[in-house]
């Protein structure tokens, strides 16, 4: 009896070739006296390189040479060549098996190390250059890669922009922005704390303004759950300024990931609900955007019963007020607060929450999944600057500082 053999690898823990002999070991044991013919395939990821190459080489060399993984640390990998043919894995320098599982965070990685590849093999008399690009660590577009090659995304001033970015804990640590002179010398402008959402908060299209006084930018967009205009601070600067000069860039979006930072916060109760009063007031929320919608196109029957709405929502909030706690009639709010434009003053219910640890302080920090006004986001916050122990369910009301990464298609 003969048997063929072809898987591919199981990510982060098993090879294609690993996977084949167990699965031999296991046919041998049944039928001891059949024949297996065993084959590495893939998928474009990780063991691309291995299959190609097999027992023999197939023609192909390996070319070893120093590159960085997604995170910018040095490492050795090696490509594929056979006469002016390169093969290039993405996983051999910008995979995910190449980091630890509390390092992977697109917002940071970087394809460069593949970039490394690919002009070593230019350089070396290549012309026909094939890449897989399977089972990476980083969604930079290729921007990293094309920063290795010698292109340049310039600022507004025509300088090379530039941006650092160093992690203290999960999603959350300090970003330098700042150009690259002619002597390829970096030159801070400023540097800022961040922290990177993970949910999709709005997919309403958002524009980007150039702050006034640096190279930095506001996105913006319309949501109509909230009821104000969202602003933002926009932390992922140089993928919009690599898409911002085509003319159907507004097209690429998908929608904005949100992350706010917060020095004060409390923790409230929820306020009792039923499973029916809650599919109600959903219910009410999604009439009430639909109408707020067809008001902004100027329906008038829309801004009729929008106005009988807040006059019946005044009505009762005044005989409510006079022996009830706000906070027990206000279940959520989203408001602009202060002169910035970007910070806000939320209440909203938590969904999610975990105490991380800064690598730098030591300090603790909760990190906060916070749904408000039917919006979801993340908040960041010190555990000291925090009044309460959060719950899933209860509520979270404080003044954030609201950043965001509008996520552009591949």
């Amino acid at each position: 009896m003969k048997f063929i053999i072809a898987s591919d690898s199981f990510k982060g823990s098993l090879s294609s070739n690993q996977v084949n002999n167990i699965i031999e070991s296991k046919v041998k044991e049944i039928f001891p006296k059949s024949f297996c013919e065993k084959m590495l395939i893939a998928d474009g990821g990780e063991g691309t390189l291995e299959a190609i190459y097999g027992e023999s080489g197939n023609g192909y060399d390996k070319i070893v040479i120093d590159t960085v993984n997604p995170l910018g640390k040095k490492i050795d990998g090696y490509y594929l060549r056979k006469g002016n043919i390169a093969v290039i894995g993405m996983a051999q320098a910008s995979g995910l098996t190449l980091i630890d599982e509390k390092e992977k965070n697109p917002m940071i990685t970087t394809s460069f190390g593949t970039g490394i590849f690919i002009k070593h093999a230019i350089e070396n008399g290549c012309t026909k250059i094939y890449i897989g690009i399977g089972g990476s660590a980083t969604n930079d577009g290729g921007i990293g890669a094309m920063i290795a090659l010698g292109y340049r995304f310039l600022d507004s001033e025509g300088n090379e922009f530039a941006e650092l970015c160093h992690q203290f804990g999960d999603f959350f640590g300090l970003t330098l922005r700042g150009t690259y002179r002619e002597d390829d010398t970096f030159e801070m402008d400023y540097y800022y704390p961040y922290f990177f959402g993970t949910m999709l908060s709005t997919r309403e299209q958002a524009e980007v303004e150039k702050h006034a006084e640096k190279e930095s930018y506001a996105g913006i967009c319309d949501e109509v759950r909230i009821g104000v205009t969202l602003i933002f601070y926009l932390q992922n600067v140089v993928d919009f300024l690599a898409v911002k000069g085509s003319k159907k860039y507004m097209n690429l979006e998908e929608g904005v990931i949100l992350g706010a930072l917060s020095t004060e916060g409390k923790i409230l109760l929820p306020i009792n609900k039923t499973e029916k009063k809650n599919k109600q007031n959903q219910q009410n929320t999604t009439d009430r955007n639909y109408l707020v919608a067809a008001a902004r196109d100027g329906d008038e029957n829309a801004i009729e019963n929008l106005t009988l709405e807040d006059i019946d929502t005044y009505s009762m909030l005044s005989r409510r007020i006079t022996h009830e706690d706000v906070l027990s009639i206000v279940d959520s709010y989203f408001m602009p607060y202060g002169i910035e434009s970007d910070q806000y003053a939320i209440l909203g219910e938590i969904l999610d929450c975990r105490l991380e640890q800064n690598n730098l302080t030591g300090e603790n920090v909760w990190v906060l999944d916070i749904c408000c006004n039917e919006m979801n986001f993340g908040v960041c916050i010190n555990q000291k600057d925090l009044v309460g122990e959060p719950q899933v369910g209860r509520r979270f009301k404080g003044i954030v500082w609201m950043q965001g990464s509008i996520k552009y298609r591949e």
